[in-house]
């Protein structure tokens, strides 16, 4: 078992501490990053979820519209890639 400010889990997948998240709406890109367990945007604690439905951009399924970035790596990748079968 993972000891608490490792990473975040999201659902059956874990995000090590420094993942970075990234989402797009309207051309605009917004950018969030796990810090001591958590997921921060602009500061804030946030979930996958509300990361990937914020500005007013609707009703996303977060795997469909976050994209990762992992530690040590300089590609981006969806989530959806990521998400345990």
């Amino acid at each position: 078992m993972r000891s608490e400010g490792e990473g975040y889990q999201w659902k059956r997948l874990f995000l090590p501490e420094g993942t970075r998240l990234r989402i797009s709406f309207h051309g605009q890109q917004r950018f969030a990053c796990v810090e001591g367990g958590t997921i921060l945007s602009d500061g804030m604690a946030t979930t996958p979820s509300r990361f990937a439905n914020q500005d007013g951009c609707g009703s996303r399924n977060a795997w469909q519209a976050i994209w990762l970035q992992f530690p040590g790596e300089r590609d981006w990748t969806p989530a959806s890639n990521c998400h345990p079968k």
